[in-house]
């Protein structure tokens, strides 16, 4: 589990996440295929197997190719560029981990980085805990630029593999687009949580998402936070997902989809669907200038099959959806007035700001009682 809870955190912070998604037909980048490189790397090192000894000071036995290889040195400037020390420890092991600060630009991108440093200890039960941090990381290409600071992770994994917990939390995201009609923004105190473990013959678990202030082309929203849990995943499907997962980070993946994070895992969200799996959101909300929304409720699909995944409508049509919104009026008010400000500063309109406000509240409440949400 440390593999997927550590890692996940890892590439969300990432060139491949963070950078625009490539097309189709063009080559993967030498970013990417570092950033894949680190991916399997810690992923081998880090996650303890059953009869097999934990050993992150040893390089693994995945397959890279050449080409990739070739990207590693040119990116993060050796063929191993991972620093590993053994520490002292009273029980089990402890192993420091660190990749040293770099920078890397050629003519499609131009990446920096802080010194990313870890811990790895292990105890008597076989469990393990990885604390790791960054100081500050900066994407840039012909998007534009992201710049993270304070990053830092903490995970824990069971001997069940699966059984776990993750925490990933960043002090600031800027965002900044090229195109100086792009929108900018900025996150502040990003914060994500994962909890799984056992629930009856299966598993269960806890997802969390946190981010203190949310700025985006001069807007801001506050206390965004999402909580949601995760029932009935199925051990089966997690057993094969575990078996296929383990094969790709030993062999590395074929076509662009298996480079990319999110078309990489939604197979396996699709599995554990059909298998029973749901997702119950315990809570979304957010405030804007002092007033808040909510949001909660319920997704299935039950007894899906293969033939209801092929499409988005397909999707759409066999989700069990059940939300339960509370938009306080005073909110709309609020939205309707600031956008009303906003048109009519830039000689969009010919009537007040008031007058537009008050329009535009109007057809708000008219939407959502139509919409049987107030």
């Amino acid at each position: 589990m440390v593999k997927q809870l550590l890692l996940w955190a890892a590439l969300a912070l990432s060139p491949v996440a963070l950078a625009q998604p490539a097309k189709a037909a063009d080559p993967l980048s030498k970013a990417t295929l570092a950033t894949d490189y680190l991916e399997r790397e810690l992923g081998a090192r880090l996650t303890p197997l059953p009869g097999k000894a934990f050993l992150p000071g040893q390089s693994s036995k995945n397959q890279y190719s050449p080409e990739q290889m070739a990207a590693v040195r040119a990116v993060l400037g050796a063929d191993s560029p991972l620093q590993v020390k053994r520490l002292p420890a009273a029980t089990g092991s402890s192993y420091s981990i660190t990749l040293p600060a770099g920078q890397y630009q050629d003519s499609a991108e131009n990446l920096a980085w802080e010194t990313g440093s870890l811990v790895a200890r292990t105890q008597r039960d076989g469990s393990v805990t990885v604390r790791g941090q960054m100081a500050a990381l900066r994407i840039a290409d012909k998007v534009g630029a992201t710049n993270a600071k304070g990053i830092r992770f903490e995970s824990s994994q069971q001997r069940d593999y699966w059984s776990g917990k993750s925490e990933v939390m960043v002090d600031t995201i800027d965002i900044s687009p090229a195109d100086p009609k792009g929108v900018s923004g900025s996150f502040e105190q990003f914060r994500h949580r994962l909890h799984i473990e056992r629930d009856g013959k299966g598993y269960g678990g806890r997802l969390e998402f946190g981010i203190g202030r949310l700025l985006l082309g001069g807007h801001g929203v506050e206390n965004v936070q999402i909580a949601a849990r995760l029932h009935q995943l199925h051990p089966a499907t997690l057993g094969q997902l575990q078996k296929e997962g383990l094969a790709r980070q030993a062999k590395g993946g074929t076509g662009r989809d298996s480079f990319d994070v999110l078309s990489r895992n939604l197979p396996a969200i699709k599995r554990l669907a059909m298998r029973g799996a749901t997702l119950e959101l315990e809570q979304f909300s957010l405030r804007y200038k002092g007033h808040e929304l909510a949001i909660s409720g319920s997704f299935a699909m039950p007894n899906a099959s293969e033939a209801e995944f092929a499409s988005r409508a397909a999707v759409l049509n066999k989700l069990h959806a059940k939300l339960d919104v509370t938009v306080p009026l005073s909110l709309l008010r609020q939205i309707a007035n600031d956008i009303a400000i906003s048109a009519t500063g830039k000689g969009k309109q010919e009537i007040s700001p008031a007058e537009l406000g008050a329009r535009i509240y109007e057809k708000q409440v008219g939407d959502l009682i139509a919409k049987q949400y107030a």
